[in-house]
């Protein structure tokens, strides 16, 4: 079982480069996660089910990070030039791999199959 402080704890960790990221914001994304995977804010979650939580927890934020980033440009002045403007479509690409990891671990088998009938062998 995990607290809530716990899996903050390790969000934190996992965001610790991201300039400007408050530990409210990381217990939003959190929040959001927990109510996605049918758990209460003040629940413990199953050992079984952190890993789902601090994924979904993910693709919460770095969707908010790429829509936080979206106005983002590139700027050049004689010598000197700012690039960021890449930097939407880097959370993006990100958001990418997190949400097709969570489809293979968490989202199951659900394609649609057509059985072969039993009386046409």
């Amino acid at each position: 079982m995990a607290t809530q402080d716990e899996l903050t704890k390790r969000l934190e960790l996992k965001f610790k480069e991201v300039p400007n990221l408050t530990p409210e914001t990381i217990k939003g994304w959190l929040d959001d996660a927990l109510a996605q995977e049918g758990y209460a804010s003040s629940e413990s979650v199953p050992a079984d089910k952190i890993n789902a939580v601090l994924l979904t927890a993910q693709i919460s934020g770095v969707e908010e990070l790429a829509i936080n980033t979206a106005h983002y440009f590139n700027f050049s002045d004689g010598e000197e030039s700012i690039t960021k403007a890449n930097t939407s479509k880097n959370y993006l690409d990100i958001l990418s791999v997190l949400r097709s990891k969570y489809q293979r671990l968490y989202a199951g088998d659900n394609a649609f199959r057509v059985m072969k009938r039993l009386d046409r062998l």
